[in-house]
């Protein structure tokens, strides 16, 4: 999937584990906003992560030609806030699920968040 957002371009594609682990923090809130029903609604869960989206969404998506490790979050999500659209952010989110089956995210992140648990706890 690719986005033009201001004068950059984005490709997203299925999450990596380097983008998993970034998304850890913000597991609490994407999963409140997939409970809400079994049928994800984009508007719905965009408004449930509304404090995060630009974080969430600088996660996500990837500027053209750039590595994941090399990407800088937070500067990102100031590029987000200032440049994307809402219907861009729709369809970024939409795509997201498409990629990225629901069950799988909730269950890696919890796995993932799992293991962090007990390696902290030895």
């Amino acid at each position: 999937m690719k986005y033009q957002i201001g004068d950059k371009s984005f490709t997203q594609s299925k999450l990596k584990l380097g983008q998993i682990k970034q998304l850890l923090p913000y597991f609490d809130k994407i999963s409140t906003a997939l409970d809400i029903g079994k049928d994800v609604n984009i508007v719905d869960f965009v408004d449930n992560v509304k404090d995060d989206i630009s974080d969430i969404l600088a996660i996500v998506i990837v500027e053209e030609n750039a590595k994941l490790v090399d990407r800088d979050i937070k500067l990102l999500s100031v590029f987000l806030d200032e440049n994307l659209e809402y219907d861009t952010i729709l369809d970024v989110v939409a795509d997201f699920f498409t990629l990225t089956p629901i069950g799988l995210i909730v269950n890696q992140l919890a796995k993932i968040m799992n293991s962090v648990a007990q390696k902290t706890n030895k």
